[in-house]
């Protein structure tokens, strides 16, 4: 990634503190398309782009010091639920649960991945039973939060 894609995703994470989601992280909005896409079809995070967004986080790639279980790069609305593999919609979250985390783990960055996990299935199911629209889905899942 070039210095001014680093600087674009750096600048898009800080700016969603109004909860904003950048049109790059949306695939689709269409629930016919959401609830039939395999998304092992459309999945692409190449590893350099999963470094970058370690480094966005602050976490050197690899370390497990916070987290003895590991980090996974997420999708902030997942693939099922219409995001796309655009760095806007990737983040790092821990699989620790908040007990399991290091005392200096920061803030920023989420942890319990697996209830995250949990959310995106009962949100993708929710927008095929159209319960929700697929942009209450999409911005619940964009503005999750530990």
């Amino acid at each position: 990634m070039n210095k001014l894609a680093l600087v674009l995703a750096l600048v898009s994470t800080v700016a969603l503190a109004d909860g904003a989601i950048p049109a790059a992280s949306i695939r689709t909005q269409d629930v016919t398309a959401i609830c039939t896409t395999k998304t092992g079809t459309i999945r692409d995070v190449t590893e350099s782009t999963k470094q970058q967004v370690y480094k966005i986080a602050g976490i050197p790639y690899g370390d497990r010091s916070l987290c003895s279980l590991g980090y996974e790069v997420d999708h902030r609305i997942s693939l099922e639920v219409g995001g796309t593999n655009d760095i806007s919609n990737l983040q790092l979250q821990a699989y620790c649960t908040k007990a399991q985390l290091a005392p200096n783990f920061p803030a920023h960055v989420l942890y319990d991945a697996h209830a995250k996990d949990q959310v995106e299935n009962q949100t993708h199911a929710a927008i095929c039973a159209k319960q929700i629209t697929p942009a209450q889905g999409q911005s619940q899942l964009f503005n999750w939060h530990n």
